[in-house]
């Protein structure tokens, strides 16, 4: 016992240290070091799925066993109100059950109650998952066509084109989210008064309707103005109409009697009227007295003077006509251009018409091919408008310098084209049916402007048939389907002067044409 006693001593007795006053808890007991975050950082602007990846499968797990638990207390009380009638002892086994039989309906209670409730914030937290991804879906395509929309501001005409295209592409995607935001109707003025200007668009701000032709089987050919005279020539129905302006040139004046000239089948001066092909404003000229309209048959040719009405007019050589296409006129010259002969036959005036046979205008040596030439102009130059876009200018039966410049996009199904004498017209005005468009151009080919109705008019040149400028009156007039309108010439903007055709070598000068 005595060595035992000591040694108890010695083990319960603890070692001490020697510790400085001075010395601070920090430096006797380091903090750990601090341990590394491996973790990837979570992505801003987009929802962690886990967040509703793991709620979701719980829901479902517990719906599963609602479903379980609602069976199994179904069930057997189908099984108990089968069973036969109970016999002695079953009062005590009854009471021992009505506690679980009265717990399981309050299950069932809170399981009818709580899972319709489970389903329904399940289903909106769905459509608010899903609704939050569309709202950035539609900030991220708006945001990207604003930013595509400002480089264009600073681009070059090409890379700007090219970029209000993304934009636009961009603007539709938002709009496929939200169709009815003011942002979007706001960018899509903008993208367009931008396109507008880069491509030289003019808008027409006032497009009037002046008449509208509803029969079947109508095909508005070509329009002449004169004064307030406006002739519209149906090839469709083979009709000829003459409408009066009123005052401001807006409108027309209600017809006074029936506005149909003529019409085929009908006699006239002991001749039938045939099959009507075009028709043109013959001014006087050489020996040519009066001024009036000329109409094209198969195998002639008509006139119509307002005082005078309409009479048949003397023409040799219709028989040797294939293809006759256009028809133009020049100091009272009347020219044909045929495209099956590869030749335009200029005819002279006469006392009675034209009786002398046609001049060709281009030499039998020529190369010249007329096959798909779909109108021609006149102005002392020719210039002839082919279906796939081309224009060739002629001086004396001979090319003339002529290059289009300038054009954003190549002409695509042009209609019709015009022009006139210097004093008269200073351009050449185009009928571009494919672009919805009516392009200017200088009379060397450099491009001025395009012009098209306005988008809110809910008007669109896609059927553009024929046109007829007044540039000193400032008016045009234009075909569109089965529609005449006449709106407004506007001024062109930035207008070069060094455009202008000035000293354009005129067939009184020089007899060539």
């Amino acid at each position: 016992r005595a060595t035992i006693v000591p040694m108890l001593i010695i083990l319960n007795e603890r070692p001490v240290c020697p510790v400085p006053e001075s010395a601070r808890i920090d430096e006797l007991y380091p903090a750990p070091r601090d341990r590394i975050d491996y973790s990837l950082p979570r992505p801003r602007g987009l929802l962690n799925w886990r967040r509703f990846f793991y709620p979701l499968l719980g829901a479902m797990a517990f719906l599963g066993r609602g479903l379980r638990t609602i069976l199994q207390l179904v069930l057997p009380d189908l099984q108990e109100d089968a069973s036969p009638p109970p016999q002695a002892g079953a009062r005590i086994r009854r009471e021992a059950s009505a506690a679980p039989a009265a717990s399981s309906r309050r299950v069932l209670q809170l399981a009818a109650v709580g899972l319709p409730l489970l389903v329904l914030v399940i289903t909106l937290l769905m459509y608010w998952y899903r609704g939050y991804n569309r709202e950035n879906e539609y900030q991220t395509a708006l945001t990207l066509a604003q930013q595509k929309y400002q480089q264009a501001q600073t681009a070059n005409p090409e890379a700007a084109r090219a970029l209000l295209t993304e934009a636009e592409q961009h603007l539709q995607q938002a709009a496929a989210i939200k169709s009815d935001a003011p942002e979007i109707a706001a960018l899509q003025i903008s993208l367009q008064e931008e396109r507008d200007d880069i491509n030289g668009v003019q808008r027409l701000y006032y497009v009037p309707e002046l008449r509208r032709y509803t029969d079947s089987g109508a095909q508005l050919r070509r329009v002449v103005v004169q004064g307030v005279h406006v002739y519209v020539l149906d090839s469709g129905l083979n009709r000829l109409y003459h409408h009066t302006l009123d005052d401001v040139g807006d409108s027309l004046l209600p017809d006074d009697g029936s506005p149909v000239l003529v019409q085929q089948g009908q006699p006239l001066d002991g001749l039938t009227v045939g099959e009507m092909l075009d028709m043109v404003w013959m001014p006087a000229g050489g020996n040519r007295q009066t001024s009036d309209l000329l109409v094209l048959q198969r195998d002639g040719l008509l006139e119509f003077d307002p005082d005078w009405g309409a009479t048949p007019l003397a023409i040799s050589g219709f028989e040797r006509w294939q293809t006759p296409v256009a028809i133009a006129s020049y100091f009272g010259n009347f020219y044909l251009l045929d495209a099956q002969a590869n030749q335009i036959y200029r005819y002279l005036p006469t006392a009675n018409g034209y009786e002398a046979l046609p001049d060709t205008y281009f030499p039998p040596e020529s190369d010249v091919d007329l096959q798909n030439a779909v109108d021609f102009a006149i102005d002392g130059a020719v210039y002839v408008l082919f279906a796939d876009g081309q224009i060739q200018k002629f001086f004396g039966g001979q090319p003339a310098p002529f290059q289009l410049r300038g054009l954003d996009t190549p002409f695509q199904n042009p209609t019709a084209i015009f022009t006139a004498p210097d004093e008269l017209v200073q351009y050449l005005y185009i009928a571009d049916a494919g672009n919805q468009r009516i392009v200017q151009l200088t009379k060397e080919g450099v491009f001025v402007r395009q012009l098209k109705p306005r988008a809110s008019d809910g008007i669109v040149f896609d059927d553009l048939r024929a046109l007829y400028v007044d540039e000193i009156g400032q008016k045009l007039f234009v075909l569109n389907g089965s529609s005449l309108f006449a709106p407004s010439l506007p001024p062109p903007a930035n207008l070069n002067p060094s455009n202008l055709n000035s000293g354009q070598q005129s067939e009184t000068q020089t007899n060539a044409e």
